[in-house]
C-alpha cells in the first residue's frame, strides 16, 4: 500500500510512505452506497482486481477484523 501527499497548488502527488499489505484481499467500505467491496491483490504487481464479492452494510465507515475462536 502506498500513501501520497497532494501538492495544493500544482496538484502533483509525492510518495510519502510504502507499507507492505501482506494480504491477498483489500476490503473497501463505501459509506454512500452502503457496501463493502472485496478486491484481490496481485502479490507481484499490487494491482487490484474486483472479486465480484459485495456485502450490503448500512453506512460502513470502519472495518475491524477479529480473530475467530
Amino acid at each position: 500500500m502506498s500513501a501520497f501527499a497532494i501538492d495544493r497548488q500544482g496538484g502533483e502527488l509525492s510518495l510519502r510512505n510504502e507499507i507492505p499489505s501482506c494480504g491477498v484481499h483489500l476490503f473497501v467500505a463505501n459509506k454512500e452506497s452502503d457496501t463493502i467491496v472485496v478486491f484481490g491483490i496481485d502479490p507481484e504487481t499490487g494491482r487490484l482486481t474486483p472479486t465480484g464479492q459485495m456485502l450490503k452494510v448500512p453506512s460502513p465507515v470502519c472495518l475491524k477484523f477479529l480473530a475467530a475462536d
